[in-house]
């Protein structure tokens, strides 16, 4: 089988969706402590820290759980029209397109939330969709617990291991850290901007010679 696996933030979307969509959707007092924390200097340092150290994003962690007791059926709406105000990379959106019909599956893999990547529109079809999974209580309906109980930050590779051991796999991506996959696929397409050079060199060095620059 033949599987296209596609990155989400910064591949095909301008935006950091999760942090992004947080933005545009918090209000009131969760927007104030959303806004302190990103800024905060010393949070910064330290969840930078820890992201090297121990490959967790504190950070976003604190972030997501200023959405705990939220209706999912109201983060799918928010999602839908914050889906309006992200733009596309369309020069990967045209690459996408022209080599699709090669493939069995497309699929987006995200470390991205999963209620945002599950209701983001893409203009080619899309067969499966692995993100980051939030956690939900069964009240009435399903409401956000404001917690992430699988993250796929870091965590690529064994997910591909573990889905698509054998299959014939193309992935495309801008993100350093899926440079860790190269091993595991048969072919890496690297996204960075045409002028952004330690991009181009960071791949290059990697062994990557396929990329879509933008």
């Amino acid at each position: 089988m033949k599987v296209l696996l596609i990155d989400v933030c910064h591949t095909l979307y301008e935006s950091n969706t999760t942090f992004d969509f947080l933005e545009f959707h918090l209000r009131g007092r969760k927007k104030y402590l959303f806004d302190r924390v990103r800024r905060n200097f010393v949070f910064r340092l330290i969840n930078k820290i820890m992201l090297m150290t121990f490959k967790k994003d504190y950070m976003r962690y604190f972030c997501m759980s200023l959405l705990k007791g939220e209706p999912l059926v109201d983060l799918e709406c928010s999602v839908k029209e914050f889906n309006k105000r992200i733009t596309l990379i369309e020069p990967v959106v045209q690459f996408v397109n022209s080599i699709a019909h090669e493939y069995d599956k497309v699929c987006l893999i995200s470390g991205s939330i999963d209620f945002v990547v599950e209701n983001l529109e893409f203009p080619f079809f899309i067969n499966s969709r692995y993100a980051s999974k939030s956690s939900y209580s069964l009240k009435a309906s399903l409401y956000c617990d404001g917690k992430v109980y699988s993250d796929l930050l870091f965590k690529k590779r064994d997910k591909i291991i573990g889905m698509h051991s054998g299959h014939d796999i193309t992935f495309i991506s801008d993100n350093y850290t899926d440079s860790e996959c190269i091993s595991i696929v048969n072919k890496f397409v690297a996204v960075y901007r045409k002028n952004d050079l330690p991009s181009r060199r960071f791949w290059l060095e990697k062994g990557v010679n396929s990329c879509v620059e933008y």
